[in-house]
């Protein structure tokens, strides 16, 4: 059975957006949240995140709840994710796309963090948003409907010493 329709806080037209809904960051917190509340207005999901085991746990729940879900491991730093993500999207049409990822756990002065770091930070939350944004919205843009959300963090309006790269990144 299809999850009930929950339409009291949140209101996600599956006529508007759907069938398909890609959540990038999609497993724990606020993208578990997302698609939760997603799969509860029937929507279909691809969710992708670096861990394996959270993505396998959430999309068992949802599954058990009548949704149809596909799921794919991705790191958001490397150059080659779009092509990895879209070999599991490109024979679907998604209606709404969550960009959801950027955490940083790694703190430290700017100039004494390998390059790595920075780099990493910098290609999840500034490319992988701009790149999925502009692949997907051409998609959505043909079909003459879709949306997508962008989360941030309030890092990108205060800053912090030892998250330069974070905070700036999430500034754009």
């Amino acid at each position: 059975p299809r999850p009930p329709r929950s339409r009291k806080h949140w209101p996600m037209e599956l006529d508007r957006y759907g069938p398909w809904a890609l959540i990038v960051g999609g497993s724990e917190g606020v993208g578990a949240g997302f698609a939760r509340k997603l799969a509860g207005d029937g929507f279909k999901l691809v969710l992708t995140a670096r861990k394996m085991g959270p993505l396998e746990e959430l999309a068992a729940e949802l599954r058990a709840s009548g949704a149809e879900v596909r799921i794919l491991s991705a790191d958001l730093s490397k150059p080659d994710v779009l092509d990895r993500v879209r070999e599991v999207t490109d024979d679907i049409d998604i209606g709404l796309l969550i960009y959801n990822a950027g955490a940083n756990d790694t703190r430290g002065l700017f100039v004494d963090l390998p390059e790595a770091v920075t780099q990493g930070v910098i290609a999840i939350n500034v490319l992988g948003q701009a790149n999925f944004a502009r692949h997907y919205g051409a998609r959505m843009r043909e079909r003459g409907r879709g949306g997508i959300i962008l989360t941030g963090s309030l890092g990108g309006y205060m800053g912090a010493p030892t998250l330069v790269a974070y905070t700036a990144a999430k500034a754009f």
